[in-house]
């Protein structure tokens, strides 16, 4: 018997790998679509409403409008379809890339997607390690709630620290420490806190 929950652990964890390994190279394939999205955007890409609507016109815009089809291919491969109508494929491909928003507000639209998927990266990276080296799906994911806890309770501590600051200010306070903007120490000093 133990031989045989062995066996099966082995293979479980084989599929693990490989499942991690084209969930890494997809996750890699987006990093480099927002990449490049970014850099067609800072070349002059042309966006927003308007935009949609008619032919593009500029290279920058031709490449962005190509690279939002790249992200649609994806988003069709990750879900299953039958036949799409016309209206169907346009909502994929924006919700791919939303080029109906303004060139800045779309910059910071993918720039939160390219960090996003950095640490999904990160996150499969440790995960494969992780069962790679003997643990399971399930151990992996006990421990990465662990982690999240351990995290919670410390935010609940800085919060607590906070009491020199009126009440109304304390949850902006926070964050302002929780995005890294400003430390604990130096809202201290800020304020005359420690005083």
């Amino acid at each position: 018997g133990a031989v045989a929950f062995a066996t099966g652990q082995a293979k479980d964890r084989s599929a693990r790998m490989t499942e991690i390994g084209d969930s890494i190279g997809i996750a890699e394939g987006k990093q480099a679509i927002y990449g490049d999205i970014i850099t067609a955007i800072d070349d002059g890409a042309e966006t927003g409403y308007l935009n949609d609507l008619f032919p593009s016109m500029t290279e920058a815009t031709v490449a962005l409008n190509n690279l939002q089809g790249e992200l649609g291919l994806n988003v069709l491969q990750e879900t299953t379809f039958g036949a799409l109508s016309k209206d169907e494929l346009r909502f994929a491909l924006s919700t791919a890339l939303p080029t109906s928003m303004e060139p800045e507000a779309l910059r910071r639209w993918v720039v939160r997607k390219q960090e996003a998927q950095r640490k999904l990266i990160d996150y499969l990276y440790e995960a494969g390690d992780y069962i790679g080296q003997g643990g399971t799906q399930f151990g992996f994911m006990a421990k990465k709630r662990r982690e999240n806890k351990g995290q919670t309770t410390q935010q609940k501590s800085t919060a607590s620290n906070l009491d020199f600051l009126p009440e109304g200010e304390r949850a902006e306070a926070q964050q302002a420490i929780d995005s890294g903007e400003v430390t604990l120490e130096q809202l201290r000093e800020s304020v005359g806190g420690d005083e």
